[in-house]
């Protein structure tokens, strides 16, 4: 339609056409095309004239990462795509590092161009920010006694999110400092996490020693249901629940034998009650290296 075509005819021109009227990237640069004219009794002429055909569109750009928040200097991310009329354009990193790169601390810009072969360029910009992870301090290795309970610490220098794992004897593994009141040695790992999910962690054992506890045996009971001394006592035993406990009659055999001591003897045997007289016990507190105790006992009725 852009084509200025003049001509003239004795009897008037009936149509004017061009033989070509559609232009693909085919046809980028200059072409030679016919300009016809006809009158209305079918008298042709033709000129040839130049048609120059422009890429004037720009490559469109269909993915372009958002802006990277990592906490690693490695960052990988996917690369920018872009599809051009003609098909034919290059793709060219013109600011930033390449994915895969190891960047900086901070922010650092990306931009991808996409230029085809008419010089139509489109550009993807995008940034990559690389978080300092929290500084983290924890409480040292610290050494307790069974029963005993202690104060964890975890101290960072930004705001983040406690998560103590396992949290096997904490009142509260989600804050700084929990009590843990442990039944066992046990190693707590500490995560702190910050606002741009950019975790520490930090690892702190506690070693419970087991302690020995005084263990009181009386020397007799008297097992006759009158609501006193009916079971033969042995104070500080329930602290050790590996124990075991043996009694004897005078002769060696065996009265009762029991793994802890929840019920205590009540002076039968089988059902039946035993005999007065003494009984000797052998008592294991289940700790490693203690000495077996031993002694006599009366029961009397």
């Amino acid at each position: 339609t852009d084509v200025n075509a003049v001509s003239n005819d004795n009897c008037a021109i009936d149509t004017t056409y061009l033989a070509q009227t559609n232009f693909t990237c085919a046809d980028l640069g200059i072409n030679s095309v016919l300009v016809f004219t006809r009158d209305a009794s079918g008298n042709l002429d033709s000129i040839a004239i130049n048609i120059e055909v422009l890429d004037t569109i720009a490559p469109v750009i269909i993915a372009c990462p958002e802006n990277i928040d990592a906490c690693e200097s490695l960052v990988e991310y996917d690369l920018p795509e872009a599809i051009d009329n003609c098909a034919l354009f290059e793709t060219t990193l013109t600011k930033g590092l390449e994915s895969g790169s190891s960047f900086e601390l901070g922010t650092t810009e990306i931009q991808y161009a996409f230029s085809d072969s008419s010089g139509n360029v489109s550009y993807c910009n995008f940034s990559v920010t690389v978080n300092s992870l929290p500084a983290l301090e924890v409480t040292g290795d610290t050494t307790i006694s069974s029963g005993e309970s202690i104060e964890l610490s975890a101290v960072s220098d930004a705001e983040v999110i406690f998560d103590w794992t396992p949290s096997n004897y904490l009142d509260d593994p989600t804050i700084s400092n929990p009590i843990s009141t442990p039944v066992e040695s046990i190693t707590y790992t500490v995560f702190a996490t910050s606002d741009k999910g950019c975790v520490q962690q930090d690892s702190v054992r506690i070693t419970v020693e087991e302690t020995l506890r005084e263990i009181t045996i009386y020397n007799a009971f008297s097992p006759n249901n009158d609501g006193k001394n009916d079971f033969l006592e042995i104070l500080g035993l329930e602290f050790y629940s590996e124990s075991k406990v043996l009694i004897v009659n005078r002769y060696g055999a065996k009265v009762f034998e029991s793994e802890g001591y929840d019920n205590p003897w009540d002076g039968t045997y089988n059902g039946n009650d035993l005999p007065i007289g003494p009984y000797f016990y052998f008592i294991e507190t289940g700790v490693e290296g203690a000495e077996t105790l031993t002694g006599e006992i009366s029961l009397i009725r």
